[in-house]
């Protein structure tokens, strides 16, 4: 009888600490499993905070792109006025200039009149 309660009292024992050891080994896991579901949501947190940061600096990248672009345009309108006034005053410059030479033209044509008339005039007298 001592043997079969003292096999008993170690079986109890034993069931005792198998319990406890499940008890907590479920603790831990359910800890654990806790701590798991804490990062989880935190990661998620930051992913969120981070694709928001991600948009914002987008848009704040395709503002800047926007008004480095209107600066350009602005930029490029105002050096084509500035290089279309400088055209049409040398335009002007000229289309007066090509008005006296006109008169250039003209001057040599009489010239170029008078030298046939003194050639016929030197080919005559030659030839007389």
């Amino acid at each position: 009888m001592e043997i079969t309660s003292f096999v008993l009292g170690v079986c109890t024992v034993i069931v005792i600490a198998m319990v406890v050891g499940t008890f907590v080994n479920y603790m831990s896991v359910k800890q654990l499993k806790e701590h798991l579901d804490t990062l989880d949501r935190d990661i998620h947190t930051e992913v969120q905070i981070l694709n928001q940061n991600l948009e914002s600096e987008s848009t704040n990248l395709i503002n800047y792109v926007d008004n480095l672009n209107n600066n350009n345009q602005d930029s490029m309108n105002e050096i084509y006025r500035y290089i279309d006034s400088r055209f049409d005053k040398m335009e002007n410059k000229f289309s007066k200039e090509l008005v006296s030479s006109g008169e250039v033209k003209k001057a040599l044509d009489e010239i170029n009149h008078l030298r046939n008339r003194l050639n016929e005039f030197i080919t005559t007298y030659q030839n007389q």
